[in-house]
């Protein structure tokens, strides 16, 4: 049976590259450092597409790449 393995959208592709040619270490999809007890949320935690440890800050693309409607 063959493991599914999750890759990333266009979009994401993408910022991966920005921050690679801009010099910004991005974790993609960081499990270990996923937000958790955010306020005012109701889950219990998130998963962001990247984490930018520098800046301890997370970054999630909202989908919908290249999308003209």
């Amino acid at each position: 049976m063959k493991s599914k393995i999750k890759t990333k959208s266009e979009g994401e592709e993408f910022l991966s590259q920005f921050f690679k040619a801009n010099g910004i270490k991005a974790i993609y999809e960081d499990q270990k450092n996923y937000p958790k007890n955010l306020f005012g949320d109701s889950k219990k935690y998130r998963k962001p597409d990247f984490y930018l440890s520098r800046y301890k800050i997370f970054v999630e693309f909202n989908g919908r790449w290249n999308v003209s409607k």
